[in-house]
Order: C-alpha cells, then structure tokens, then sequence
C-alpha cells in the first residue's frame, strides 16, 4: 500500500533521518514537514488521503503531546503515531492519553517503522469508510469525469450520451454534471431551463450535503439527473478545490453512476474532479491536433500527480472510414489501448442535436456509445461489474424474426409460383417494419445464444457487406501506413548522415595522430628546427602532409610548441554549415647518438 504521511518536528536531525526511511521504504510517502498544527489540517485538507500523522514528541520544547491532543480533536479520524526517546509502556500510556494509536522510537529500524505507519494507515483508513457507510447508509455510487483533449472535440455530447447509455441499463439513479464552468452547455443540448447552478454550491465549502447537491440538479427525460453549469462563466471562479471534492463525494451516495464534463484545460478544481474520480476517460477526435494535445495533457496529469496515464480510457469520437489517424496510430502514440471508438453522425446526428431531440433519437453514435459504456465506466482492475447493471440479453424482436421467416421462405419458394403467389399474399409482407435493430442489445447478449444468432444471421451476410468490410481495414491499414512513412524516412536518414559524420571525423583523428608521429620521429632523429630556420621547417611541413591521406589534406597546420608536434586539420563534413576540425598532440623523444 502507499501510504501519505505528515511529519510534525522541527529538529532537522528528525526530519532528514525519517525522510530518508520513508523514501527507502518504498511504500511510504512524506508530504509535509512542519511544526504547525494548522498546516497539518490545511494539508490534509488539499491532500485529500494523508494515512498517518508523526508527531515528535520534542517539538517545541517538549510540546509534541499537547500538538498530538489538539490534533486528535481537530482531526479525530487521522492516526497519529508519536516518535519518542523510547517505546516502551510509559510512552505508549503518554500517547494514548492524548489520542495517538502507537508510538515509535526515533532510533527504531526500517522495518519497524514502516509497520508501525501501515497499521495506523489501514486504521485510518477503515474508520473513514466505516462512517461515509454510517453516513450514508452503505450505498456508494461511481463518479466518471469526462475530459477533452481540446475545446471541440465533442466531450460535452459523448457525456450525455454515455449517461443516457447507463441510464437505459438499468443502472439506477444516472447523474450527469457539467463542471465545464466557463463554457458548458449541457442544458442546451437537453433544452432545460436553469435557475441555480453547481457553482451555487461553492459557498458551502466542503460541506456540500446531499440534500444541498439534489436542490441544484434537474431531472430530464431520458431517467436522468443534471447539475447545470452557470449561465455566466465569469461565476467559475467561485468554485474552489475544497468544494470539488465535496461535490464528488456527495455525487457518489447520491447516484449509482455520476458522470462529470469537466471540459478541456485545467485549473484547481478541475484536477480535484480528476483526482477523486473512479473512471476518468480523455475524449479525442481522429485528428493530429487533438492527437497531440492528448499526448499533452496526459503528460501535464502525470507531471502534477493529477491521474496516471495508465488509469484513463481514451476514446476517439467522430471516427469515419477516410480518417488517417486511426486507433492503432492513437494507441502508439499516446501509450494506452483505445477503450471506444464512436463513428460520426453525420446529417442523421447533427439533426437531432440541432432539434434538442438527443433524448429521443436513435443514431448509431448512440448505439456505438451504448455498446462500449461497461467498457468506458469499468475500472481495469475490477473482476465484477459495476453496482446495479444489469448486462442481461433481450429477447429478439418479433418483427424481426417474421422478416427472417419471410425471407426465409421466399429463398426456399424461389423455384414454386404457389410459394410465391402466396407469400405475395400473406398480411404481413405489406406491413413496413419500423422497429429499430437493438444493436447494442445483441452484441452483449449471453454466450449461451451466440451460436443461435450465428446461424440465423449468417445467410443474411452479402458479399458487398464482406467486400466493403475488407476495404475499410484495407483502408485504415494504408493511411496509417501513409502517416507513419515520412517519419520512418526522416529518422533514416538522420541516423545515416550522423554516423558518416562521425566515419569522417574518426577518420581524421586517426590521420592526424599518424601524421603528428611521423614529425615526431623526424624531429627525433634530426633535431628540432633552429629558430629562424625556414628551410628545415618547411621540409618538416612537407613531411608531415605527406602523411595525411586524402581528403583530409586540404587545410594542415603543423605547431611546435615546446616539445610537442601538434598537427590540426579540417573534417569533411556531410551536414550544411557544419565545419569541424581534429587536432593531435605527439610528443619528441630524441633518440641517443
């Protein structure tokens, strides 16, 4: 387990040895070092998950038990664990005197301490679940906030209609919340009318109650519940961080699914939503701008500690067959497998949204969002479905199975002018069917039906279905292959000019090394030139030149300095405006006569 703690001491000595056990440890946080007891509130206030409290006992001036009282009666669901000279029994009575749950010796081992901090973090734990249970009465909903990657990328739809998908399930009371307090409109695309607004709740604090949450939420059709945003975006600063998590916490004992827009950007609020949230789930569109501003702001949550990229679903919104950026290219680029793809409405949606009949329409955007709605709200880590959905199938529709039967018979009378003469005949070939597939419906049916629904549907399945099935993979697979080809190109051939760059440069190391030894040796044998003895300088040039191959004689120098034969020359260069040069130092040894 990770356990949040808060050190109270202000001898440094304290400080700097219990920090380095809890970051040994592993499991063991250190958020906070102060010696103030309201620090300590504030802190657990903006925390949110503080496990355990270290109080020393020395702190100002042998203070530490009056801090631990007043922090037992300020916080009397946060264990506090108190560090003294030595366990022993008259410590443990002092600290359970003034409300502490254990105490541990400043000396004492890694080991120890970390299992004296968990103890007291599981009970901290399980006294704060046991009274939100008391409080509420046991029930405990899940909230979902819905995030954009940026501004128009369809989160404030995608969130009403995967609240109207849980809600047609059967998952009982369905909250939807638009926290995008400077610009949502969730109430325009219902076409409900608005007095107050969940920044009304802002002046409560973090005292947001149940009763106060239901005076702002509007009951729609579709069985849902909404919390509106404000009318006047410039009341968003109202909203604080305390009131965020009060609001969501409130949410889960008051609904069984609340789903929250929180729009696209982040302040403080927002990333308090984030934080406390079960699912939270990065809406984008199949296009490279929004592509990159969700690379983007999964990196800022990871940066701020807001949500680890590994507990968000993405899902791509407004998919059509022509898109370039497909799933698997999202899948790369942002490091998580696609949890939904929902396909454009195209003229059909776009109606109903203009109509304010989102409600009541039937599009296959709401089929797509129906489908995978267990999928988007699910916790990975969770073996049983969510509370109160029921994921049952339903029975096949008689109208369907009288036009199965119809067809049926047609193929079977093909040959027969009876057969056909009496289908023409029969009542029901002249009634229109008007009933809507249940798409979503027989896709998650039981396991125990999927052989029976095979075998029904398979003489239905055209060629056309199969051949245009075939050209959209096909077309998917090439314009990825389209996006990813200039890159892999780009990177070949950097990679290519770099390492000839650096055969050149080798190259000339070792020409002028080799070049530097041959005037050394020269030098050597002869001597060093006379001061003033052009002649004998010049045939030393001419020697070591001849000693360096082509092309790396253009432009050689030849120094003496002191008994050293320093030899420079230019490296080609593959790359624009690149000049790179090599130099090599040798030093003379003069051989005896």
């Amino acid at each position: 387990m990770n356990v949040k703690a808060i050190l109270v001491t202000d001898d440094p000595a304290v400080h700097e040895r219990t920090q380095n056990l809890l970051l040994e440890s592993g499991t063991m946080e250190l958020v906070r070092v102060t010696s103030d007891v309201d620090e300590v509130a504030k802190t657990v206030g903006r925390v949110g998950d503080v496990g355990v409290v270290l109080v020393d006992e020395t702190v100002r001036d042998g203070q530490g038990h009056a801090l631990a009282r007043q922090l037992g009666a300020m916080l009397p669901l946060l264990g506090l664990v108190m560090l003294v000279e030595e366990a022993g029994p008259d410590g443990l009575a002092a600290a359970m005197d003034v409300g502490a749950r254990s105490v541990v010796a400043r000396t004492a081992p890694l080991d120890e301490l970390v299992s004296r901090l968990e103890s007291v973090a599981a009970w901290t734990a399980a006294a704060n679940d046991a009274v939100g249970r008391s409080d509420q009465g046991g029930h405990r909903g899940r909230v979902v906030a819905v995030a954009g990657a940026k501004g128009g990328v369809g989160t404030s739809v995608y969130t009403l209609l995967l609240s109207l998908a849980l809600a047609r399930r059967g998952a009982g009371v369905v909250t939807a919340v638009d926290f995008d307090l400077a610009s949502g409109d969730l109430a325009g695309y219902l076409g409900v009318s608005t007095r107050k607004s969940v920044v009304d709740l802002a002046a409560l604090g973090d005292e947001v109650s149940g009763r106060s949450l239901r005076e702002t939420t509007y009951p729609v059709p579709g069985g849902l519940r909404l919390v509106p945003a404000p009318d006047e975006g410039e009341h968003a600063e109202a909203m604080s961080s305390d009131t965020a998590r009060a609001i969501v916490h409130a949410l889960r004992y008051e609904s069984e699914f609340a789903v929250v827009d929180v729009g696209s950007g982040l302040d403080e609020p927002r990333a308090a939503v984030l934080e406390r949230a079960d699912r939270v789930v990065l809406v984008l569109t199949p296009d490279l701008p929004a592509l990159r501003a969700a690379r983007r702001t999964l990196d800022q949550w990871e940066r701020l500690a807001v949500r680890k990229r590994t507990d968000v679903a993405i899902v791509v919104n407004r998919r059509t067959k022509k898109d370039e950026v497909t799933p698997q290219v999202v899948q790369r680029v942002l490091g998580r497998p696609v949890t939904a793809v929902v396909p454009d409405g195209a003229a059909l949606f776009e109606t109903a949204v203009n109509a304010v009949e989102l409600v009541t329409a039937r599009t296959t955007v709401h089929t797509a969002v129906a489908s995978a709605a267990l999928a988007v709200v699910r916790d990975p880590n969770d073996v049983e479905p969510p509370p109160e959905v029921t994921d049952q199938p339903r029975r096949r529709r008689p109208a369907r199975a009288a036009r199965r039967s119809e067809r049926s018979r047609r193929r079977r009378g093909a040959a027969s002018p009876d057969a056909t003469t009496a289908d023409a005949e029969s009542p029901d070939s002249t009634i229109p069917d008007t009933t809507i597939p249940d798409t979503a419906s027989r896709d998650e049916g039981s396991a125990s039906d999927a052989p029976e629904a095979a075998a029904e549907t398979a003489p239905e399945k055209a060629p056309e279905e199969t051949s245009e099935k075939e050209s959209v993979t096909s077309g998917s697979e090439s314009g990825q292959a389209a996006v990813e080809l200039p890159f892999v190109v780009l990177m070949g051939l950097t990679v290519f000019v770099l390492c000839l760059q650096a055969v050149f440069w080798a190259g000339g190391l070792l020409a002028a090394r080799g070049a530097a030894d041959e005037g050394s040796r020269h030098i050597g044998i002869v001597g060093m030139p006379a001061e003033g003895d052009d002649v004998e300088r010049a045939r030393l040039e001419r020697l070591v030149e001849a000693r360096v191959p082509s092309p790396w004689d253009n432009d050689v120098e030849v120094d003496l300095d002191g008994d050293d034969v320093v030899v420079t020359l230019d490296s080609p260069t593959v790359i624009p405006g690149v000049h790179l040069s090599v130099d090599a130092r040798v030093g003379v040894f003069e051989e005896p006569s």
